[in-house]
């Protein structure tokens, strides 16, 4: 994850004190009452029976803590710009919750799924193992004002002109695990429309047992595009996920865009 403009608050505590507090955003961020928070991503309980697990933050999220059927799953955004999106023709699994993760065995034979709350974003990762499928969709439940070429949403003027822009989902890639010398391979959206409803299919190369796809929703900001770094050793290959900051060179590989 990315580090994104700052926060600054300044209490004055009498007698000649003060408390400074900075935050290099999204590591923190402004609650209900305009204060300012660390930014944990945690899932917690929500109170809501259909989707249990959530997070109040940068970003609303909730989510369904088991697959069942074709049951509404997610649900991300804030103020008018939001999306709901279910997996389909997954199996009947419950979910397993680790800090800002939940993750869910086998959801697809020879798949895993798991969700990843992060700042402004919620990264949906598919691990494939021995057998995995190799076609994988999404339908989208709700999303005002649905760009089918953008896969972004709408937003009310009041929540623009408050520095909100649309969420969009990104185009998915697929990553290959940790110490394997290859590329990630950009894969692509298909929209299919049927029933009054959008759904979008991902097509997976077979034989890909340890490899990632990954299909980011995300949420940006007046400074969408500054989450990220770009690598010369890697240009394709985006690391805005990450929780390294680095200045400078690393490995001797330049890095170009990371604030």
């Amino acid at each position: 994850m990315g580090l994104v403009g700052t926060h600054q608050e300044r209490v004055e505590l009498g007698q000649g004190r003060r408390k400074d507090t900075f935050y290099l955003r999204p590591v923190g961020y402004r609650d209900q009452f305009g204060a300012l928070k660390p930014l944990t991503c945690s899932l917690v309980g929500t109170g809501d029976p259909a989707l249990p697990l959530g997070s109040d933050e940068l970003i609303t999220v909730r989510l369904r803590d088991r697959l069942t059927g074709q049951s509404p799953f997610l649900h991300f955004g804030r103020g008018s710009s939001f999306v709901r999106m279910t997996p389909l023709s997954t199996n009947n699994v419950i979910g397993t919750v680790s800090g800002s993760s939940i993750t869910f065995p086998n959801a697809w034979n020879g798949a895993d799924l798991r969700m990843t709350v992060a700042g402004h974003r919620v990264e949906e990762e598919i691990i494939l193992k021995d057998g995995h499928p190799t076609l994988f969709e999404f339908r989208i439940d709700e999303g005002p004002g649905l760009d089918l070429d953008t896969l972004s949403g709408q937003i009310e003027p009041a929540d623009r002109d408050n520095g909100l822009l649309p969420w969009r989902i990104l185009a998915p890639v697929i990553v290959p695990p940790l110490g394997l010398a290859a590329n990630p391979l950009s894969l692509a959206w298909d929209r299919i429309i049927g029933g009054g409803k959008t759904v979008l299919r991902i097509s997976v190369p077979p034989n890909h047992a340890g490899w990632t796809v990954d299909p980011t929703i995300i949420q940006p900001d007046a400074a969408d595009g500054l989450d990220t770094e770009l690598r010369s050793s890697a240009p394709t290959t985006n690391y805005g996920t990450a929780t390294n900051v680095f200045l400078g060179e690393k490995s001797g590989a330049i890095i170009t865009s990371r604030v």
